[in-house]
């Protein structure tokens, strides 16, 4: 089990260095700024919106977005965690019972990451929130 734990973490922190390897780097040269058209930071002392989100809908996509990066390496992880359960169960009627719970939980969180997307746009047409 330790070895499978060790396994789990390893797997987890690589697939986050994924996450972050492809996230955008905003740096500057202290040239005319490292955004095509602008400066990089503005005045002395103005803060940059870190989200980019310049309304309530590109909010939303934002965190949906976000939701499908994180969620569906752990539901691929809690896939992984529950065939082990079964592998090692060798007929322990409660370990089987606890893979099988596990493999349901991974479904209902595929599920959400499948439909987090469209689930944002029914949240923005409910609000309000014209395109």
């Amino acid at each position: 089990m330790r070895y499978f734990l060790t396994f789990c973490l390893i797997s987890a922190i690589f697939m986050l260095t994924l996450f972050i390897s492809h996230s955008p780097v905003w740096a500057s040269n202290g040239s005319a700024g490292g955004v095509p058209g602008g400066s990089a930071g503005g005045r002395p002392g103005e803060l940059n919106n870190p989200i980019e989100a310049n309304s309530f809908e590109e909010l939303i996509a934002t965190i949906a977005k976000w939701l499908v990066r994180l969620l569906a390496p752990l539901a691929a992880i809690m896939f992984i965690y529950a065939g082990f359960l079964f592998i090692t169960a060798g007929g322990n009627v409660e370990q089987i019972q606890k893979a099988k719970t596990a493999i349901t939980w991974a479904v209902v969180g595929i599920i959400i990451v499948l439909i987090s997307e469209g689930l944002a746009l029914v949240i923005k047409d409910i609000i309000g929130v014209k395109n």
